[in-house]
């Protein structure tokens, strides 16, 4: 079935721009998901995402799984520094090729699909000053088939044990076997270092890594640190990051909360008792309704503090 392509490239709408390609990416080749690739990151939305992408239903696809995912802030800023591109989705017959100037496609597409997002390739440039993000989704992925493996292998049981998690160095054994981490924090002062290394070293090998935090300036009293201290551990932690693949997000925080491959949600006090590496609190939550929601709650936030609309080139 020939799927219809909605006109809204860069090349059609600004003819006279200069489009600079920065660099081009992809984790995994779609080849791999005919071996004996193990999904474990899955989206409650993947089945509806791909049934509209391949009947070409772009329009309820942008209505449904995009703009309900994008924050009022984003999509009003897109306007305001216009004209900029929210969304756009062309058949190039191999691949499907989805461009904004305004979103990270990448995490659009990670939230959505979960572990399939790790089979498609990025590009990152700029059309004129405007930067972009682009998405090929390769055919092959786009199999209902494929989604109900994904189904299938991440309801397996696995061998996860967070009940047993008691210090600082049990968690970060557990974290080494994770494909997705989200945590979130709001006191970066309370991270203690061996985490921040693990996350930063994990990111480097390719596990999708979040770190979810709130502006220093908001928390720096709760968190009993001086503000210029907070922003320096900010902006650290910033440099550090993008060295590492690791993206930094900003959201609200209740508690500090890990989530692991959106199965499995650890909300952990980091203090640790003075006679022992033990945390002085740690509740191991295996909902996996729970732990998808929450991670989706923070990847939305992820999508909407690192827009493209902020960053001009």
């Amino acid at each position: 079935m020939k799927r219809a392509c909605i006109p809204m490239i860069p090349q059609t709408l600004f003819p006279f721009d200069d489009v600079k390609v920065v660099k081009r990416y992809r984790y995994r080749d779609h080849l791999e998901i005919n071996e004996k690739f193990r999904f474990r990151v899955r989206s409650s939305d993947c089945i509806g995402v791909l049934r509209r992408l391949i009947h070409g239903d772009y329009k309820t696809f942008i209505d449904v799984y995009v703009e309900n995912n994008v924050c009022s802030y984003v999509m009003s800023t897109c306007k305001e520094f216009g004209p900029r591109i929210l969304i756009s989705i062309t058949d190039k017959g191999d691949h499907l090729e989805l461009y904004s100037e305004c979103i990270d496609v990448e995490i659009l597409l990670e939230l959505l699909l979960g572990d399939l997002h790790l089979f498609v390739e990025y590009e990152d440039g700029y059309r004129g000053s405007a930067p972009y993000k682009k998405a090929f989704v390769p055919v092959e992925i786009l199999d209902l088939n494929i989604a109900e493996q994904l189904y299938i292998d991440t309801e397996l049981r696995d061998e996860m044990r967070l009940s047993s998690i008691k210090n600082i160095d049990e968690l970060v054994q557990i974290l080494k076997n994770s494909r997705e981490v989200i945590v979130a924090i709001q006191c970066l002062n309370e991270i203690p270092s061996i985490l921040l290394n693990e996350l930063l070293r994990l990111g480097m090998l390719g596990t999708k890594v979040y770190i979810v935090t709130q502006l220093p300036s908001e928390v720096y009293e709760i968190c009993n640190e001086k503000l210029h201290r907070m922003i320096l551990l900010y902006m650290d932690l910033l440099e550090r990051a993008s060295k590492n693949n690791v993206k930094i997000c900003i959201s609200n925080i209740a508690e500090n909360t890990i989530i692991i491959d959106r199965k499995h949600v650890i909300v952990v006090d980091f203090t640790q008792e003075k006679t022992s590496k033990d945390f002085r609190r740690i509740i191991a939550v295996e909902d996996t309704t729970y732990a998808q929601n929450l991670a989706l709650t923070y990847l939305r936030s992820c999508l909407c503090s690192l827009n493209l609309v902020r960053r001009i080139g």
